[in-house]
């Protein structure tokens, strides 16, 4: 039973990814590790450029 217990413990820390810079984007897939908490990323884990419409 101990080992059962200890077994089920363990299993989230390698479920869980990491993502130290909190983009939505796993460190394992991040290929920008460092944007910034507000920017808009891609699946790649890499600032989009947002296009603003023009004023008229």
């Amino acid at each position: 039973m101990k080992k059962f217990l200890i077994l089920l413990l363990l299993i989230p820390i390698f479920v869980v990814a990491a993502d130290r810079d909190m983009d939505g984007v796993s460190d394992d897939r991040d290929q920008c590790r460092n944007t910034p908490f507000w920017a808009v990323v891609n699946s790649r884990g890499c600032t989009v450029k947002r296009i603003h419409p023009r004023k008229h």
